[in-house]
């Protein structure tokens, strides 16, 4: 019976595996920064782009793809100002959230948010 289980254990290995694999190969962007700003209702944007690029810093120190998961988007019109914008993955906005200032009472909440439901409290 106990061999059996670890049979089944390492066959959701595998899927869990194949699944993270085909994730990384094709991401899929959930939101972009306007939204996440506006869901956090964070008005600096300096102090948000720290948060992205603490998120970006965390990223290139666990080798993973920054393409895949932060992409940025430029849009305007003739003679107008460039505008940029990220599109994040789900990875990417909660590095995002977890690097974003708690003072926010939005991004405190958010970042509980991930602590309970990782603990599962």
């Amino acid at each position: 019976m106990l061999k059996n289980m670890q049979e089944q254990f390492s066959n959701l290995d595998i899927i869990q595996e194949d699944s993270m694999n085909y994730a990384e190969a094709n991401p899929v962007f959930i939101c972009t920064s306007n939204e996440l700003m506006e869901k956090l209702k964070c008005a600096d944007v300096f102090e948000f782009n720290e948060a992205v690029n603490r998120a970006l810093k965390t990223c290139q120190s666990l080798s993973i793809s920054l393409n895949q998961h932060f992409k940025r988007i430029y849009s305007g019109h003739h003679h107008q100002t460039l505008n940029a914008e990220w599109h994040f993955t789900s990875l990417a906005c909660y590095l995002v959230i977890i690097n974003a200032n708690p003072a926010n009472y939005n991004v405190a909440r958010a970042q509980l948010f991930f602590f309970e439901k990782r603990k599962g409290i």
